[in-house]
């Protein structure tokens, strides 16, 4: 990658014009709060990017951000971070609230048995994860490059999908690949971070196009343009 270009503006997806700036990742998923570890206030800042962005690509997935916030936060594993973990599931417990919310996640829930406990498990609409996904690793990589990805390019693999044994869902050639490439790749290549507990991420450009993505340091994402070629 080279130096970033001036940026124009046009959405960081497509060709439409920009008329707002989308957060990159969401804002939500920072939620900003007083008793806060720290540094956290002064990191979330820096953490969250924004590019122009077209209402498509902007407020028309709102809806869609909300659901996504809500997965991440319900997986991630907090460890130290009482005081974040405190806040984001605040956050959560405001969207559940909402009965158009509630009946949109939960219509298909039901309980199973994950490692010996009880727990709630929903259906989750993997194209709507995906879609969330897709856009921010065009948003990652627009602002690192000022070039664009549309969002459909992408391939999306996460490790908070499991199924009802408690295992993964990624059972393919394709994803075991994106898996082990990921995996490799993370030992030699430096992450891109203020706040490598909030949110982390590195980029890699080879034969393919890989962002990994790591959220409340526990989160795993990756977004694979497979036969990369920029030209």
């Amino acid at each position: 990658m080279g130096k970033k270009s001036k940026i124009n503006k046009t959405c960081y997806c497509c060709d439409k014009i920009g008329i707002g700036r989308e957060h990159i990742p969401p804002k939500g998923l920072f939620p900003d709060m007083r008793n806060a570890p720290i540094g956290y206030n002064k990191f979330r800042s820096l953490v969250m990017k924004t590019v122009p962005s077209c209402d498509e690509h902007n407020n028309k997935k709102a809806s869609l951000d909300e659901v996504f916030i809500y997965q991440i936060v319900s997986a991630a594993k907090f460890k130290n971070n009482s005081a974040v973990e405190n806040i984001a599931k605040k956050r959560i417990k405001r969207l559940v609230e909402s009965k158009t919310f509630h009946d949109k996640v939960f219509k298909d829930n039901k309980i199973i048995i994950n490692n010996g406990k009880k727990t709630l498990a929903f259906r989750v609409n993997r194209d709507n994860f995906d879609m969330v996904v897709s856009c921010i690793a065009s948003g990652i990589y627009f602002n690192e490059t000022a070039d664009k990805i549309l969002p459909q390019r992408w391939i999306i693999a996460s490790n908070i999908f499991k199924n009802e044994n408690g295992g993964s869902i990624y059972n393919d050639e394709k994803y075991e690949k994106i898996e082990s490439l990921s995996r490799l790749l993370e030992c030699h290549v430096q992450f891109n971070s203020d706040c490598p507990w909030l949110f982390r991420y590195f980029i890699y450009c080879g034969n393919s196009l890989l962002i990994r993505m790591v959220i409340y340091d526990s989160v795993e994402i990756n977004a694979l343009v497979p036969d990369w070629n920029k030209t």
